[in-house]
């Protein structure tokens, strides 16, 4: 199988497992999330250095994944053909897997469950509760470009695997009140992190004058990061975490040309940008009030 192929497939394993966590089947979509790691890493020449880490273990399906390749998914439509297929073959309700109405983004992101409006957001610091997924077309279109340089897009794809097996345990951790679930999400979260910093180089130069967008893996991951410390009252290390977020979008506002009269890029008006702006505006004003007085 060619290193294309092996992508798609975990590609697809990565929607099936989407799919199962929006159904609330934790053990399934780790798994199946796992499964698209593994088969990753068999198809790297040198294993990166994610394979160093010892990851926490995962019940196996009861059943064999399929490995169909999909032929010409329509990643803004559905998850390759495969959604209907895992719905169909649970008899449940249709999943919507909407991926949002910019198929030139890399990084895509999913809703899990249902999102609060932001106006009924009353946490004390916002989970960030969407999976990410990538734009098939896209991953291709790199993958020639970094050809025999660098295993740039599985690296990415490894990153992302890794961020919905930690978002798959912070769920099932805050639905359990869990605390070995949340640390295992922070665990899986920074091995994300960690991957995709690695990739910032490489980002900036296979896709000539315009880097490939990673910011939101990037968010997601601080974010959640800082969900968590904030979760074990670490507000210290959340505070680190929300400065980081403010870095990043205060980057991206910087480096990305704008539209006239527009005061940020487009994109950033999206609704998944919400929680990186209530969290870095939310978190800091309670900072400022719980601060003592000179």
């Amino acid at each position: 199988m060619e290193l294309k192929d092996y992508q798609a497939h975990a590609l697809s394993l990565n929607s099936q497992g989407i799919l199962k966590l929006q159904q609330r089947k934790y053990s399934e979509a780790t798994a199946l999330f796992r499964n698209g790691l593994e088969l990753l890493l068999v198809s790297f020449q040198n294993a990166p250095r994610v394979t160093a880490q010892k990851l926490a273990p995962a019940p196996l399906l009861t059943k064999p994944v399929s490995l169909t390749p999909v032929s010409q998914p329509d990643i803004n439509n559905s998850c390759y053909e495969n959604q209907q297929q895992c719905a169909d073959s649970d008899d449940e309700n249709d999943v919507d897997m909407d991926m949002g109405s910019t198929p030139e983004r890399f990084l895509l992101s999913v809703p899990v469950f249902e999102e609060k409006p932001s106006s009924d957001v009353d946490d004390f610091f916002v989970m960030f509760g969407r999976a990410l997924h990538l734009s098939f077309d896209l991953m291709l279109d790199l993958q020639q470009k970094c050809e025999g340089v660098s295993p740039f897009c599985s690296n990415v794809l490894t990153a992302v695997l890794l961020y919905n097996i930690g978002l798959t345990h912070h769920y099932h951790g805050l639905e359990k009140c869990e605390s070995k679930d949340m640390s295992c999400a922070l665990e899986y979260y920074s091995l994300a992190y960690t991957t995709l910093a690695d990739q910032e180089d490489i980002a900036l130069s296979i896709n000539g004058n315009q880097a490939v967008p990673l910011h939101l893996a990037f968010l997601s991951l601080a974010n959640n990061m800082g969900h968590i410390h904030c979760y074990f009252r670490v507000f210290g290390r959340t505070d680190i975490c929300v400065h980081e977020i403010g870095c990043l979008l205060s980057n991206l506002v910087n480096s990305r040309p704008q539209e006239v009269g527009a005061t940020v890029p487009a994109e950033l008006t999206d609704v998944e940008y919400r929680t990186f702006f209530l969290n870095v505006c939310f978190f800091r004003e309670i900072g400022e009030l719980a601060a003592p007085a000179a």
